[in-house]
């Protein structure tokens, strides 16, 4: 089975559609100054110029809107930081290891964008990191071991 949640960072969605704006007109500027660049090669410069900013505004307005997908599997949760188009695996949590939980003024690299979870603070390979964990992963990645009424050991993750 696997459980599959997603943070989007959709707050910056405005900026972006007006940098893509931004770079139509100027795309459409671009082409009007190669027209007329036939005559003057300083027009020609400026055409190019404009269209590497057009292209430069379309990658930032690639980056302006983002997402953190949390997928809890057999493995652990695996947490990717995803854009239009592909997507980057930023942090494996496997059962077991130590979560603090913490506020949004921790420092450390923040790996959330939604308030419905709650946020936890884990340290892995010399780096700081704040999760945002809802309650079923969490569980799932703090199994407890506990002693049932005959005295046994009991692990709860085979019940």
């Amino acid at each position: 089975m696997i459980y599959e949640a997603v943070y989007e960072r959709y707050s910056l969605k405005p900026l972006r559609a007006i940098l893509l704006t931004v770079a139509i007109l100027g795309d459409i500027g671009a082409i009007v100054l190669c027209i007329s660049a036939l005559i003057d090669h300083i027009l020609f410069a400026a055409a190019a110029t404009l269209a590497a900013v057009d292209f430069i505004l379309r990658r930032i307005s690639l980056a302006v809107v983002y997402s953190y997908r949390y997928t809890l599997s057999a493995n652990g949760v695996e947490i990717e930081y995803c854009v239009i188009g592909k997507s980057k695996r930023v942090l494996t949590l496997t059962a077991g290891q130590p979560l603090t939980p913490c506020d949004e003024g921790t420092e450390g690299k923040k790996l959330f964008g939604d308030t419905h979870a709650d946020l936890y603070e884990l340290e892995k390979e010399g780096k700081r990191y704040i999760v945002s964990l809802d309650a079923y992963m969490y569980s799932m990645l703090n199994k407890e071991v506990d002693d049932d009424i005959f005295g046994q050991r009991r692990d709860y993750e085979n019940v």
